[in-house]
């Protein structure tokens, strides 16, 4: 018998392969993917769609992360971030101007914390608090494009 947990997770790994397909080329995924089965047809899987109506900021997604917890974050072209929570989307507030709100990768580190790219530099966020870092702290320029992380753990 699976507990909630497990019926959660297994919903959002459905709800992620639907969002997969629908965003395209669109996003960048910042965690390892799971293939779809070949066995299944499109139609076996559960297909939702999020627009602005729905809470997502901006339709255009360009980054996308599932963290070890199980939430999906999805970063947009000029409207910042949101979560998938339950049946709805949840905007998070990073921060920024609204013109620095281009986020253009998310990324999560083994201890939970996220980083996203923006065109406003490079936000860290961890226990519910963002911090922002730009050419002030020492990045070559705001316009930030990834985050990646070596073998060794360092950004």
């Amino acid at each position: 018998m699976k507990t909630m947990q497990q019926e959660a997770s297994g919903r959002r790994r459905a709800l992620l392969a639907g969002v997969i397909v629908l965003v395209s080329g669109q996003m960048v995924v910042g965690s390892v993917a799971l293939a779809l089965s070949p066995t299944k047809t499109m139609t076996q899987y559960a297909h939702r769609v999020w627009t602005p109506d729905e809470g997502l900021p901006q339709v255009t997604v360009q980054a996308m992360v599932q963290t070890r917890d199980g939430y999906i974050w999805i970063g947009t072209r000029g409207g910042g971030v949101a979560t998938l929570v339950g049946n709805g989307v949840k905007r998070f507030n990073l921060g920024l101007s609204a013109n620095q709100e281009n986020v253009k990768a998310a990324h999560e580190e083994a201890d939970g914390t996220l980083w996203f790219a923006t065109t406003g530099g490079l936000i860290r966020l961890a226990d519910g608090k963002t911090l922002a870092f730009t050419i002030r702290d020492g990045l070559a320029e705001d316009n930030v494009h990834q985050v990646l992380e070596d073998d060794s753990g360092n950004l």
